[in-house]
């Protein structure tokens, strides 16, 4: 058995061409089994090419960390800050657009150690919820986000190659902190 010592940490934009492999590698492990391969090759051409994560990587609304062990990326997740679908309209929240760990890394608590990044951020941005979209065909994140307090909140549409699909959205509940007091 192998002991890991996982370090948590915002990811460095100099750092794209790993962010890309990485991205591509836990896309493919999680979806290639049951989607189309067109679909698939369509969807990481545009949203993981290079252009496209250095702009999402500069943007300032979007932040994006990684787990490592032994100097190696194994799980990352993005965060956007300021976006919403329509069941949350009005309210303040985070999203959390991506999540993912090497299918060699899974069972380690990675992906429980992303989410409480995420809740941690969404407690000091002050966010009402915290809302995400997941496949419904993709079994294992549906349970783990139920694990973690989420619950369907109806769907939103999610272009996926040339298909463009209804995905589940899921929401949890951090807090209200529209009454903060000054004391």
């Amino acid at each position: 058995m192998h002991t890991f010592i996982p370090i948590l940490t915002s990811y460095p934009p100099t750092e794209v061409v790993q962010l890309q492999q990485l991205a591509i590698t836990t896309f493919i492990e999680s979806y290639a089994e049951k989607s189309d391969a067109n679909d698939m090759e369509k969807y990481m051409k545009k949203a993981f090419s290079i252009s496209t994560l250095r702009q999402e990587l500069a943007n300032p609304y979007s932040l994006f960390y990684g787990i490592y062990v032994a100097e190696k990326v194994v799980a990352y997740m993005k965060i956007n800050l300021h976006t919403q679908p329509p069941q949350l309209a009005g309210k303040s929240c985070i999203e959390v657009q991506r999540i993912y760990v090497l299918k060699a890394f899974q069972g380690h608590q990675f992906g429980a150690m992303l989410m409480q990044k995420a809740e941690e951020i969404a407690r000091a941005h002050h966010r009402e919820y915290i809302w995400l979209v997941v496949w419904d065909q993709n079994e294992a994140a549906v349970t783990f986000y139920r694990k973690k307090g989420f619950e369907m909140d109806g769907t939103v549409p999610f272009l996926f190659g040339n298909t463009l699909e209804e995905d589940c959205c899921m929401v949890k509940k951090m807090g209200d902190f529209t009454q903060i007091s000054a004391d």
